[in-house]
């Protein structure tokens, strides 16, 4: 062989090995990335996986194309399609890290259709930039927390905690369906609504439930739940049924045109919706009252209008209302404090009511505190006789003013009333024989 064939001979087999070992690095690099895809992948509950879900936008993502549902996991691989939306938005959401103590999210886009209600664990971000519809004749919620069926009516302190829900519309469709499905069940605690709109549910827009518990003894137990940004509207039953968790905050709210209730705020034995704080809330034309209310609450900054029940029914001690605007309510009175059964007291109410029945309908209670500017036909209905009461209620239009009006009312009753008469009338009877006694002497003088 010559030189020149000896040297191309050899240049040929290294570029042969050259492009072999090129091959082989490919292999190994394409199985090496597809293990880390494995142990990365949303399905998978390794450690890796679960260091690497809190820095992700969202764990999985669904959005719609036609009649055909997407889905695809946090790197943007795709997880699975199909035509039934609800399957695939629950096999995410049972998809997350199991065990997890921290929040992960679903993001699902576009305006979507669901059969069956979506069914939400602990830690879990559910993100709506879109629509949420229920189909034709499904007859069921839309969202439910997970096991909430088992828990409801127990007072039971599990459920689901640490959720939040933001964004986005849920549409209850119940024109086209016959059933009793809510927007929102909730059970559970801790959990968050945020900028979301319920509408046309066959039941309740929102009902939320917990426990009567009380203790926190770890930063973990605390219960409250907090609501931004919420409308609940155009539904058939109330706007929102609050029976827990105790405490809640509801911030900047809507509720109207609903066939019961803007908001009931409700406790039973089993759980109790208490010590709610109400603020920046605006309820109106629901079919029932403004605000029902047999538990503790406080509110400020609250327009009711123009329901055909009450703008507010109290029916429990110690709820203190401030800055609270009251008009135009059909069937009933703009306040009514008690019934047959529930005598409140220890209740506080600064008002302004308007083209109401009647400002104030005192039904039972005592011990309350009233100070009310009205423009109405009639002021109070009932008796402001109760000593324990105070009373600043001015109305404008017929220039009815009850200030205090209970003292002078019942003041006959007081025990020291009779005793201090007496002593007053003989006393004027005393000075009026001296003054006369004194009269006649300078007459009788010589």
């Amino acid at each position: 062989m010559s030189e020149e064939s000896f040297d191309s001979a050899l240049g040929a087999r290294h570029a042969r090995k050259l492009v072999g070992m090129m091959l082989a690095l490919c292999i190994i690099s394409a199985a090496a990335a597809g293990s880390s895809m494995f142990l990365l992948t949303p399905r998978s509950s390794q450690s890796v996986y679960a260091e690497q879900s809190l820095h992700l936008e969202s764990s999985y993502t669904i959005w719609r194309n036609g009649s055909t549902y997407y889905a695809e996991d946090a790197y943007g691989l795709p997880w699975g399609d199909g035509s039934n939306a609800s399957m695939i938005i629950n096999n995410a959401l049972s998809g997350l890290t199991s065990g997890r103590t921290w929040k992960e999210k679903i993001l699902i886009v576009g305006n979507i259709e669901i059969t069956n209600p979506l069914i939400v664990h602990s830690y879990t971000i559910l993100q709506l930039d879109g629509q949420i519809t229920l189909a034709n004749n499904a007859n069921t919620d839309l969202v439910k927390s997970y096991d909430f069926d088992n828990l409801t009516g127990k007072n039971s302190t599990d459920g689901v905690q640490d959720v939040e829900f933001t964004g986005g519309v849920y549409d209850g469709n119940r024109a086209n369906n016959n059933g009793s499905g809510c927007g929102f069940q909730l059970y559970g605690k801790r959990y968050t609504l945020d900028n979301i709109e319920v509408r046309n549910c066959g039941s309740d827009g929102i009902y939320s439930e917990w426990a009567n518990a009380a203790d926190v003894g770890s930063p973990t137990d605390a219960m409250e739940s907090m609501w931004v940004n919420v409308r609940s509207c155009f539904n058939n039953g109330n706007g929102i049924t609050m029976r827990g968790p105790h405490d809640s905050v509801v911030v900047n709210t809507l509720t109207y045109c609903n066939n019961g209730d803007g908001i009931s705020i409700e406790g039973i034995s089993f759980c109790t919706g208490g010590g709610l704080q109400l603020v920046n809330f605006h309820s109106y034309g629901n079919h029932g009252d403004g605000i029902w209310s047999n538990e503790y609450f406080l509110g400020s900054s609250i327009q009711s209008e123009s329901n055909d029940g009450r703008g507010v029914y109290i029916l429990h001690n110690d709820v203190h209302l401030s800055a609270l605007h009251i008009y135009n309510n059909r069937g009933g009175c703009a306040i009514e404090i008690g019934n047959s059964t529930y005598g409140p007291s220890g209740v506080m109410i600064e008002a302004k009511t308007l083209g109401n029945n009647c400002s104030l309908k005192l039904t039972n209670g005592a011990g309350n505190s009233y100070t009310i500017t009205c423009w109405e036909n009639v002021t109070v209905i009932g008796t402001l006789s109760n000593a324990d009461d105070e009373y600043n209620i001015f109305n404008t239009k017929n220039g009815d003013r009850y200030e205090n009006i209970d003292v002078a009312v019942a003041l006959w009753n007081q025990w020291w009333f009779w005793p201090m008469t007496a002593a007053i009338l003989a006393t004027v009877m005393i000075v009026a024989y001296s003054l006369w006694r004194r009269r006649t002497k300078k007459t009788n003088l010589p």
